[in-house]
């Protein structure tokens, strides 16, 4: 009689915390290990990843910390099918290494969706020289956490019969408020967008604000430069980094050294 493997993700230091879709899973690791009851969080932290290498030195097996299909069916006793639970490349680009080197846990977990999309976007607008993605990526971490704050937070009746972005009938301040990885505001600007895009962003906002739609504004905007009428060309290229002034292309010099630092970060893992 033959047994059916049972499936079972891949888990590493982190899942749990920056992809809570994975705390069962790891529930279930820190039971069959042994964990106390009082460390079973569904969190895969520094205290699961040592008693894992324990386990994995006790039984013979590479002492990686990562818990793949050797470590899976002689905790579970019983053989086990192992599969990858999100992408761990775009390209040639590592998601796994650019993602943990955002020091925030909690940026983390919406990074590990957009960045891929993000890069994907990058690959289909022709924006292929590096220290650009990497400003790319620093100006949506800046700005929405990387998908973390999609809606500008706000109501959005500031902007109320703002003719400057278009905000011309009742109600437009809210309906067009920021949204999106670099949060796009008023009519006019929706009504851009959606000519762009060929979507209707006028009739259905909330578009501008889902991860897809989101990386296309942000990455063409940055790259053709909708937003200031600066691009990313103006400042980064294969022969220049000005990522402090490159802040242009989005508001002016607000935060410019700060994001600045975030895209060298970006840089050193692309």
């Amino acid at each position: 009689m033959t047994t059916t493997a049972i499936k079972l993700p891949i888990l590493r230091l982190g899942d749990g915390i920056d992809s809570p879709e994975l705390q069962d899973e790891v529930k279930l690791l820190q039971t069959k290990i042994g964990l106390l009851a009082d460390n079973i969080d569904g969190k895969f932290g520094s205290v699961t990843e040592i008693i894992v290498k324990r386990f994995q030195q006790s039984k013979g097996l590479l002492t990686d910390g990562i818990v793949g299909q050797e470590t899976w069916s002689i905790l579970l006793d019983e053989p086990v099918e192992v599969f990858l639970p999100y992408s761990l490349t775009v390209g040639s680009f590592n998601i796994e290494r650019i993602v943990s080197s955002i020091k925030f846990p909690t940026i983390r977990k919406y990074a590990r969706k957009s960045i891929p999309l993000i890069l994907q976007e990058c690959e289909s607008n022709g924006v292929t020289e590096r220290s650009q993605i990497a400003y790319i990526l620093a100006t949506a971490q800046h700005e929405s956490h990387l998908g973390e704050l999609m809606v500008e937070l706000a109501s959005g009746n500031a902007y109320e019969n703002r003719k400057d972005l278009g905000n011309t009938q009742p109600g437009d301040g809210a309906k067009f408020k920021g949204r999106g990885f670099v949060q796009i505001t008023g009519r006019k600007n929706y009504t851009d967008w959606s000519t762009r895009l060929s979507i209707n962003l006028i009739e259905n906002p909330e578009k501008a604000a889902s991860d897809e739609i989101a990386a296309k504004i942000l990455v063409q905007g940055m790259r053709n430069g909708t937003f200031t009428g600066l691009k990313l060309g103006n400042f980064i290229s294969s022969s220049k980094h000005d990522f402090v002034n490159a802040r242009k292309i989005i508001n002016g010099l607000d935060r410019a050294k700060e994001i600045a630092a975030i895209a060298e970060n970006f840089l050193q893992v692309l």
